[in-house]
């Protein structure tokens, strides 16, 4: 029974392989007749024109300010609280991480959010992964947190993926084919839902989501709402498009396709989720106040808030056991993207420092119990996470002001020896 298993997995193992090198070969005879993948051109995000100075560099500002901050001598006058050209209001900014269906904690946050009667309407709303679906419906507003709940309570993997790995493989190099989640996305992301992303982008507001271009590695952000104020026919196709890529797991899924045009020749560029490059990000709009030139120091986002929603834990759960060499593998996979997601945390926590922005963090607790997969959309499982989160939120329990590691149980300190003695059970 055991070599029965092992010729079974090698078999297996030989016809995944193949059906990969035959379908690096068919990629060949499908590219013919494309555009050529784009060169390696500037990652900043920028609206056809061109006009980069839409897009304030907040990381650089904060690299300024804290290295002017660190730089001042004993006695020297402290710096203001806020720029002499600070913003007519305080920012709202919401970054919501990826996480699969652990995606629906953060839904039912914003719902219960929503009916406390607080939830602030966000200047800027940023989203990767699953968190880039939780983004684009919230930036459209509370009236369209249906949408929230039912993709977030009712979704199943069937509805999401087709799993087809021979077939995939042979034709867009992935294990599954994301045609359900595409027939979805059509269908919900409609021309009323783009209209209010162009009314709403009208107004100022801005919607980034991010995902990864599958040749240069790194993460891409795209301004859905200028994508879809840009005039052009497939303007609302290329929303679509983006959240699809968005959610388009590497190797699970098959990237999304673009066409760019770089010094006026026509290139493809292909797009994947971006949760493996970046977990959370902060971007500001257009009227955003810069640094002031004069005081670098001074804390020019003075009275902003900066909300983080975390798509699941912030560490993961230990397991029991000598664990198998796929699950060691898996482990070390998940366990990179949860450290991922911390280090985006503390950058998001060191940009909040330096503007003076107050910081803002959820995540689901650490002793829930929650389905070990994200990948696995079980409308039960989803549900009690919406509950979490909507339970959460109207509690008053929601929110912490410090990132990971900054409480002494979290705190990873060097062991010098190796007796321990654990507190006692709660």
């Amino acid at each position: 029974m055991r070599r029965s298993r092992a010729v079974g997995t090698s078999f297996a193992v030989t016809i995944a392989l193949t059906a990969t090198a035959v379908g690096l070969g068919c990629s060949t005879l499908r590219d013919r007749g494309k555009p050529p993948l784009a060169p390696q051109v500037s990652q900043r995000s920028q609206d056809d024109a061109g006009r980069t100075a839409n897009y304030p560099n907040i990381e650089q500002q904060t690299y300024e300010t804290l290295a002017a901050a660190l730089a001042a001598r004993p006695g020297d006058a402290p710096a203001g609280p806020v720029s002499a050209v600070g913003p007519p209001r305080p920012l709202q900014i919401l970054a919501v991480s990826g996480g699969g269906q652990y995606g629906a904690y953060g839904a039912g946050l914003l719902v219960g959010w929503t009916q406390t009667g607080q939830r602030p309407e966000f200047d800027v709303i940023t989203g990767i992964s699953s968190g880039a679906f939780v983004a684009s419906i919230s930036f459209i507003g509370p009236k369209w947190d249906w949408l929230l709940t039912k993709v977030f309570t009712t979704s199943t993997t069937k509805d999401l993926i087709k799993t087809q790995p021979v077939r995939s493989l042979l034709t867009t190099q992935s294990l599954s084919s994301s045609a359900p989640m595409k027939t979805l996305i059509d269908r919900e992301v409609n021309r009323e839902f783009c209209d209010d992303v162009r009314a709403q982008h009208c107004r100022g507001r801005r919607c980034f989501i991010g995902t990864m271009n599958q040749n240069t590695r790194r993460v891409v952000i795209w301004d859905l709402g200028a994508i879809a104020c840009s005039g052009r026919p497939d303007a609302d196709d290329l929303v679509r498009n983006v959240l699809l890529a968005a959610a388009a797991v590497p190797f699970l899924l098959p990237a999304v396709e673009f066409d760019v045009t770089v010094n006026g020749v026509n290139y493809r560029e292909a797009h994947n989720d971006g949760g493996t490059v970046c977990q959370s990000f902060v971007r500001l709009p257009p009227s955003a106040p810069p640094t002031d030139p004069a005081d670098p120091a001074k804390r020019w986002l003075a009275g902003s808030k900066t909300y983080v929603i975390a798509g699941g834990k912030v560490f993961l759960d230990p397991v029991e056991g000598r664990p198998s060499a796929l699950g060691r593998a898996r482990g070390a996979a998940s366990g990179s993207l949860y450290a991922l997601y911390r280090a985006d945390l503390w950058r998001v926590y060191a940009i909040c420092v330096a503007s003076g922005m107050e910081f803002r963090h959820t995540a689901v607790p650490q002793d829930a119990v929650v389905s070990p997969s994200a990948f696995e959309f079980d409308p039960v499982a989803m549900t009690k996470l919406y509950k979490l989160g909507y339970d959460r939120i109207l509690s008053g329990e929601a929110w912490s002001q410090t990132p990971p590691g900054t409480t002494p149980d979290e705190a990873e300190l060097p062991r010098a020896g190796f007796d321990f003695t654990l507190p006692p059970a709660k």
